[in-house]
């Protein structure tokens, strides 16, 4: 499980961009901590590097 900090620098990705794609339904909302804090799943991450992939190549 990673947050979404991590996942961007794993990604090479902003925050903002992350937060689009879940805001805009490109990718279902993460799961969340008590503390109100995204948490991803390793599925979360498959399915986000093929949305990224998928809008790069458009």
């Amino acid at each position: 499980m990673k947050t979404a900090g991590q996942l961007c620098r794993e990604l090479g990705v902003k925050y903002y961009r992350l937060d689009y794609l879940i805001r805009s339904g490109y990718v279902p909302e993460p799961k969340r901590l008590d503390s109100g804090q995204r948490i991803f799943t390793d599925e979360d991450v498959v399915n986000i590097k093929d949305v990224i992939c998928e809008r790069m190549a458009k």
